[in-house]
C-alpha cells in the first residue's frame, strides 16, 4: 500500500510548478508571523491568525484544488485497478495538515482553544473547495463572511479567544466543514465525463500551458459565459460589431484576448476595487489607515494595467504563429495587438484610480495629505509612468523562460513600489512637488516611448510557430 502512496506522491512532486508556489505561500505564512511580533498581544495574534491559517488556504486551495481534478478528471481514474485509493488517501493527508493540523498547531502556540481556528480552517478549506470545484461565484459571498469575520477585529474573537461561551457554535461550523470536506472527496472519486464540474483548471501560469491545458481552458471560459446572462448579453453586443462594419487590424485583434470586451471588464474592476477598498480601510489596524489604504489601491493602478498587458501578451504567444495568416502585414497585425493591449490597459488604469479617489472620499483621506495635490502630481507622471511599464512588459513577455519572466514581474514590481511609496510621502517635504512630478512624467514618457519601440520591433522579429 505505501509503495502506491510512494508513486503517487512523486506524481505530484514532480509537477514543475509547485516547487514555485508552495515556498511562496511559506514565505507569505513567515512574513504574517515576524510581521505580528513588532504589535501588541491582542494583534499580534489576529495577524498570525489570518496569516497562518487563513492564506494558505487562500492561496493554496486553487493549486490543490486543479492538482487534484487533473488526476481525477481522466479515464484512469476509472480504469486502473486501485487508482482511486491511494490518490484520496494523500489528498486527505494534506487537507488534514492544512484544515486539522495547522490549527491545531496555532492555538497551541498561542494558547487558546482548539475549536475556534479549527472551525475557522474547515469552514473556509470546504467553501473553498466547492467554490473551485464547480467554478462558481456564489461560494464567494460566505467565503467573504468567514475571511472578514477572522480578520475585523469585533469579530475575530468569535474565532481566535479562549471565552465566550461559542463551543456549541464551533462545533457546528466545524462539522458543517468538515461535512464538505467528505463531499468534495467524494465527489473527486466519483467525478465522469457527463458532470457538470469535469472540466479542469489549468496548471501552469499564462504563457505556460501546455496545449491540453490551454484547450481546457477555453472550455472553462466558455461555461462561464454560457452560465453568466449578463457575461452572455454583453459578449454577443460586443461580438455582434464583426457583422456590422469593417474591423480594422486593431479592432480584430481587440476579439482575442477574452470574452468580455474590456470597458465592461473595467468597470467590474472598478467596482471591486471600491468594495474591497472600504472593507479594507475598517479591517487595517495600522495607524494612519486611510491613506495607507488608499496607497494599496493607488499602486495597484500603477503596476495591474502593465503586467495585465504582459500576461495577455504570453497567453496569446502561442495562436500569433497563426494568427499571421489573417490578410495583413506582420507590422499591421503587431501594431494592432499592441494598440488593442494600449486600451486595455488604459480602461483598466482609469478604472483603479477612479475607485481609488472613491474609496478616499467615502473613508475620508486624513487632513494633512491634500488630496487635490496628490491627484494633480499623480496625473502628471503615471501616464508616463503607464508607457514605460506596459513597454517593459510586453518585451519581457517575449522570454522565453516562465521562471524568468515571474522574476522580472517581481523585480518589476519592487522598484515600482519604492518609486511610488517615495513619491507618495514627498508632499510633506517638498515645496517644489509639481515640478518633481512633471519632471518624472517627461523621463518616464521619453524613455517609455524608447523602450516601446525597442520592444515592437523585437516582437517584428520574433520567430513564432
Amino acid at each position: 500500500m505505501f509503495q502506491l502512496e510512494r508513486q503517487v506522491l512523486l506524481t505530484y512532486t514532480t509537477w514543475r510548478w509547485i516547487w514555485f508556489f508552495v515556498p511562496m505561500t511559506l514565505l507569505l505564512m513567515l512574513l504574517g508571523f515576524f510581521g505580528s511580533l513588532s504589535r501588541d498581544t491582542d494583534k499580534a495574534m489576529l495577524f498570525s491568525a489570518v496569516f497562518g491559517i487563513g492564506i494558505p488556504i487562500c492561496a493554496g486551495m486553487q493549486l490543490f484544488v486543479a492538482v487534484s481534478k487533473w488526476q481525477f478528471a481522466n479515464s484512469r481514474a476509472r480504469l486502473i485497478p486501485g487508482y482511486t485509493g491511494p490518490h484520496l488517501r494523500v489528498i486527505g493527508t494534506v487537507l488534514g495538515i492544512m484544515l486539522v493540523a495547522n490549527p491545531l498547531v496555532f492555538s497551541l502556540l498561542q494558547g487558546i482553544s482548539p475549536l475556534g481556528p479549527l472551525a475557522f480552517a474547515l469552514l473556509l478549506g470546504g467553501l473553498f473547495l466547492h467554490a473551485l470545484q464547480f467554478n462558481s461565484a456564489l461560494y464567494m459571498l460566505p467565503i467573504g463572511v468567514v475571511l472578514l469575520s477572522g480578520m475585523y477585529p469585533p469579530a475575530s474573537p468569535f474565532w481566535f479567544s479562549d471565552g465566550g461561551g461559542f463551543g456549541a457554535t464551533h462545533a457546528v461550523a466545524a462539522l458543517a466543514g468538515l461535512g464538505m470536506v467528505v463531499a468534495w472527496l467524494w465527489r473527486l472519486a466519483n467525478l465522469n465525463e457527463e458532470m457538470d464540474d469535469y472540466q479542469v483548471m489549468p496548471l501552469g501560469i499564462p504563457g505556460s500551458l501546455s496545449r491540453l491545458e490551454l484547450v481546457e481552458q477555453r472550455r472553462m471560459q466558455g461555461r462561464k459565459v454560457e452560465r453568466g446572462i449578463w457575461g452572455r448579453k454583453s459578449t454577443d453586443f460586443w461580438h455582434d460589431r464583426l457583422a456590422q462594419r469593417l474591423m480594422t487590424p486593431t479592432d480584430l485583434a481587440e476579439y482575442g484576448w477574452g470574452q468580455i470586451p474590456g470597458i465592461f471588464r473595467a468597470l467590474l474592476i472598478g467596482l471591486g476595487c471600491v468594495v474591497y477598498g472600504v472593507i479594507l480601510s475598517q479591517v487595517t489596524n495600522f495607524s494612519d489607515k486611510s491613506f495607507q489604504t488608499i496607497s494599496m489601491l493607488v499602486l495597484a493602478a500603477v503596476m495591474a494595467p502593465a503586467f495585465n498587458a504582459g500576461i495577455l501578451l504570453r497567453q496569446r504567444k502561442s495562436r500569433l504563429a497563426q494568427e499571421l495568416l489573417r490578410p495583413a502585414s506582420r507590422e499591421e497585425y503587431f501594431d494592432g495587438l499592441l494598440k488593442s493591449l494600449a486600451k486595455q490597459a488604459a480602461w483598466m488604469w482609469l478604472s483603479l484610480s477612479c475607485a481609488a479617489l472613491v474609496v478616499a472620499m467615502l473613508i475620508g483621506l486624513p487632513i494633512k495629505y491634500n488630496l487635490s495635490k496628490l491627484v494633480i502630481g499623480y496625473l502628471l507622471w503615471v501616464p508616463s509612468a503607464q508607457l514605460l511599464l506596459v513597454a517593459l512588459a510586453i518585451s519581457v513577455a517575449r522570454w522565453r523562460s516562465s521562471i524568468a519572466c515571474i522574476s522580472g514581474g517581481y523585480v518589476l514590481a519592487g522598484v515600482t513600489t519604492g518609486i511610488f511609496m517615495a513619491w507618495a510621502d514627498a508632499p510633506q517635504y517638498l515645496h517644489y512637488f509639481y515640478s518633481v512630478s512633471a519632471l518624472m512624467g517627461i523621463l518616464f514618457g521619453l524613455v517609455g516611448w524608447l523602450l516601446l519601440g525597442i520592444a515592437r520591433r523585437a516582437w517584428l522579429r520574433e520567430e513564432l510557430g
